[in-house]
Formats: structure tokens, sequence, C-alpha cells
């Protein structure tokens, strides 16, 4: 994608591009709110965040604004979102459970780096969309630390109940982690980055002497 043909992409997707950053850029007043015992303007806002991540994909379908940058930046910010409240909640979350979540999204979001790479090549396109299994995987997520905080505005602390809850909502994420990094390397995946590679060692070969 040229600079011109970014621009222009952007232009097109700026409203749900916009209320997807607004939602990353609520992630470190959640946090701060909390740490200073904020509960209820804490929990506010992270349901203000969560209502954003579900409003640019339908102000994408509602006003024909999908863009390349939006389909990038959509799961990018639901890996950020995720992996900032695996960290902060760390104490809380047995490690066989942060793990995995945290080895998945960087998986991911790797992959669809490299997708947005290669897809400069016209005749290699990848998908870089969210598949369902995504979406469902970040709001079960979601529910978790949502459990987390809530709990927070109902005791002014944290009952062991409630931390059982949430890891159980995070641990039943996994499941659909796993089905997107299935998709992220299907077979169908895996023969054009095959093509991507076989193109790749063929222009290295004519260009040897």
């Amino acid at each position: 994608m040229t600079w011109q043909q970014f621009v222009k992409d952007v232009r097109k997707g700026w409203l749900p591009c916009s209320i997807t950053l607004f939602g990353v850029f609520l992630i470190p007043f959640i946090i701060y709110t909390n740490i200073n015992q904020l509960y209820i303007l804490a929990t506010a806002l992270y349901t203000a965040a969560w209502i954003a991540d579900g409003l640019d994909g339908w102000a994408a379908r509602k006003y024909g604004a999908s863009s390349e940058t939006g389909a990038f930046l959509d799961p990018l910010a639901d890996k950020i979102f995720t992996l900032s409240f695996i960290l902060f909640f760390w104490s809380l979350i047995p490690v066989a459970i942060s793990v995995p979540i945290i080895t998945i999204a960087v998986s991911l979001t790797v992959l669809r780096i490299f997708k947005v790479q290669e897809s400069k090549n016209k005749s290699i396109e990848f998908s870089i969309m969210a598949i369902k299994p995504g979406k469902i995987k970040t709001n079960v997520e979601k529910s978790g630390f949502a459990l987390f905080l809530l709990a927070q505005v109902i005791f002014n602390e944290l009952p062991a109940f409630f931390i059982v809850l949430g890891n159980i909502a995070l641990a039943s994420s996994m499941p659909f982690a796993f089905l997107s990094l299935t998709h992220q390397t299907s077979p169908e995946t895996i023969e054009k980055w095959n093509a991507v590679y076989r193109r790749r060692f063929k222009h290295r070969q004519k260009e040897s002497p």
C-alpha cells in the first residue's frame, strides 16, 4: 500500500478507526483510576472501552467505512487491551492461564504484521480481519477482567470467589484463542506463505550470477 493509498484508506475508515483508538486511549485511565481506588470510575471507563470495541465494527458496516487500516487496528486494539489487563491483574491470574493467552496474542499480532507486509505483493492477498472466534475470545476475556473490577465496586476489595470466576472466564477464552490461531495458520494460509517464499527464492536465483 502506497502512502496515498494509506491516506485514502484512513479517510474512508476514519470513524470506526477513531472509535477503536478511543477504546485504546481509555486503557491507561482505567488502570490509573483503579490503582487510586476509584473503582466506580474505573468500571465506567472500562465499560465505555468495551462498548467502543463493538461500536467500531457497527460503524464500519453501517456507514460502509470498512478499511484495511481498521481491519488491522481492531484486532490489534483487542490484543493491547488483553495484554494490558493481564499484566495489571498478573498476581490474580495463574501462570497456566496468563502465559498461553499472552503467547497466542503476541503470535497472532506478529502473524498479522507479516501478512500486512506481504500483502504489498498484489498477487498474494492475506485476510487480516478478526474472525468470530477471535471476537468471542476477546469478549470472554473482557468479562473476566470486568468481574475483577466489579467485585471492587461492590466489596471495595477482591473476594476469592470473584477471582475464581474471573479466572474461569479467562480460561474459557483459550479454546477460542486456539481457533483464531488455527485460522491464521490454516493450510490455505500456509500455501500462500509458501507461494511468497517460492517467489522470493526464484527472484534471488535470477539475481545470482
